[in-house]
């Protein structure tokens, strides 16, 4: 198969009618804290919203999965896959020398004078991520990618 497209009108996998639900559907994350909820989410073309969440604790920060058990509905539609996570990435800790893991709190970035206290990372199949970081309260701010 070549590149995923994520077009409902040219489905990228279809499903045979006789596969029974669930459905397990492994998603590879890279970057992204161990033990992490990993949502599975189905739009489908008609009908409401199917969601699944498992944790991706199999492999290390760098790569890792998360299975996901979901019971697909039937018909065309739209799957993705979105992680929230406080972690913006490695810091230097001065006092012993070594990397670890930087919380986005631990940043001070704030928006209309508020910290921001996690962010979501949306991805379709073959589509771009979409990242949002969120505030304590819960305002939520789409990163704009140029």
């Amino acid at each position: 198969m070549g590149s995923p497209s994520g077009v409902l009108a040219n489905p990228d996998v279809i499903i045979p009618a006789q596969q029974s639900n669930p459905i397990p559907i492994v998603v590879n994350c890279a970057n992204i804290p161990l033990n992490t909820e990993i949502s599975v989410v189905v739009h489908p073309a008609n009908g409401p919203d199917v969601q699944a969440v498992a944790m991706n604790n199999v492999g290390n920060l760098a790569s890792s999965t998360a299975t996901v058990s979901l019971n697909m509905p039937r018909g065309g539609g739209i799957i993705y896959a979105k992680c929230v996570s406080g972690v913006t990435g490695l810091g230097a800790d001065t006092s012993s020398k070594e990397l670890r893991i930087k919380s986005l709190a631990e940043t001070g970035w704030t928006a209309d004078g508020e910290r921001f206290s996690k962010m979501e990372i949306a991805a379709t199949l073959g589509g771009s991520q979409q990242v949002t970081y969120i505030t304590e309260s819960g305002k939520r701010y789409p990163l704009a990618i140029r």
